[in-house]
């Protein structure tokens, strides 16, 4: 009927977007920016900063209950709020306390605390603060700080339900948390004393153990001197053996030999692991092996009877000593005979085993690159 009023579903959006009904200031590039500015200066001018801070408060409270998609909005006004200075101590706890529990379903917990305390200071009566503050630190599992909250709390209201059962949570943190702490002391004693018995073992054969270098953290326990039950092993015969690393430096290749017994030979292993013209390699069933040439060998000449080894000193220091002090002796390379025991090679005195014995496997024909790929380190 003509004359008749509109109802808002039958208005244009450009029309809810005039200054008068917006709720929410708009951007500077808005172009009613100015305008609303100018009327948002008439509207407040005659009022006192703690009207202002209890209208944005309201403000606040409309956008909570207008749902998560409005959180930020509403954080926004209760901060809006805390600008105005008000003298109402008691109110401006109630704005930290608002702010606070938007934060809380936002799960920004440690700005929780931080509103929390700051709405305590202002009124050491608000409950929801203490309610508010233990429940963020339980969340932090920082159990100690959510017990006082709630002593703090229940100072002021002995029965409330809500800070007593932040209480036996924080209680129920603390005792999962210290459970926790022993179970991880237990087990490092454990591994502590595992070691120290395997480190005894490799004493008593003059094997020198050490620190893993950074060529091994891979292979061993990494931020520890190494979880030796890893990489040491102690048969109820007493043979021993040890995880061992092959290191092809010319392909920049490797090999992890989980255990390398100390009374077996480098060809032992080698022969299980490249081809030969010499050697026939046999399983432990007493067949005869065949070995094909490494994938990476290009130039096929890995054969057994042509590969030197190789280990290196100076890589760390044996465990026990100070690590803060610098390796006396420069590195150098030793060649070692490939008919010899991992056994007899370990208990050379110049050689600390950098967490696992590495060694270089290397073709003759490349032993002279090898040795000038650092001059200043002599051969042995």
């Amino acid at each position: 009927m003509e004359g008749a009023s509109k109802r808002p579903e039958d208005e244009t959006v450009e029309e809810w977007e005039h200054p008068l009904f917006m709720k929410a200031l708009p951007s500077s590039d808005h172009p009613d920016a100015g305008t609303l500015e100018a009327l948002s200066s008439l509207i407040y001018e005659d009022q006192t900063p703690e009207q202002l801070a209890e209208h944005f408060k309201n403000q606040g409270n409309e956008m909570v209950k207008a749902g998560p998609k409005y959180y930020r909005d509403a954080l926004a006004y209760y901060t809006r709020a805390l600008e105005q200075k008000s003298c109402i101590a008691p109110n401006n706890s109630v704005y930290y306390c608002n702010r606070a529990a938007v934060q809380l379903m936002l799960r920004n917990y440690n700005a929780v605390v931080l509103d929390c305390m700051s709405a305590i200071e202002c009124s050491h009566t608000n409950i929801k603060a203490y309610i508010r503050a233990a429940k963020a630190c339980n969340a932090l599992d920082k159990w100690e700080e959510a017990i006082e909250f709630c002593k703090g709390g229940l100072q002021e209201e002995p029965n409330n339900k809500d800070l007593v059962a932040e209480a036996k949570k924080a209680e129920a943190i603390k005792a999962k948390i210290e459970k926790r702490e022993q179970e991880r002391k237990e087990a490092e004693e454990k591994r502590e004393a595992e070691n120290n018995k395997l480190l005894a073992v490799l004493k008593k054969k003059g094997i020198q153990m050490g620190a893993p270098s950074f060529n091994t953290q891979a292979y061993v326990k990494e931020g520890s001197e190494g979880e030796l039950s890893r990489t040491v092993f102690v048969r109820d015969s007493g043979e021993v053996s040890l995880s061992v690393l092959f290191i092809y430096e010319e392909y920049k290749q490797t090999d992890f030999i989980k255990e390398f017994s100390l009374e077996e030979t480098f060809i032992d292993h080698l022969a299980m692991m490249f081809p030969s013209l010499i050697y026939t390699p046999v399983s432990e069933t007493g067949e005869t092996v065949s070995v094909a040439p490494s994938p990476w060998d290009e130039k096929k000449d890995y054969l057994v009877e042509n590969l030197l080894v190789y280990y290196e000193t100076n890589w760390t220091q044996p465990l026990g000593s100070s690590t803060s002090q610098p390796l006396k002796s420069k590195k150098s390379k030793v060649k070692v005979d490939p008919r010899w025991t991992l056994g007899r090679v370990l208990r050379d005195s110049r050689y600390v085993v950098p967490g696992l014995p590495v060694f270089y496997i290397i073709p003759s024909r490349a032993e002279a690159t090898f040795l000038r790929a650092d001059l200043d380190q002599p051969l042995q």
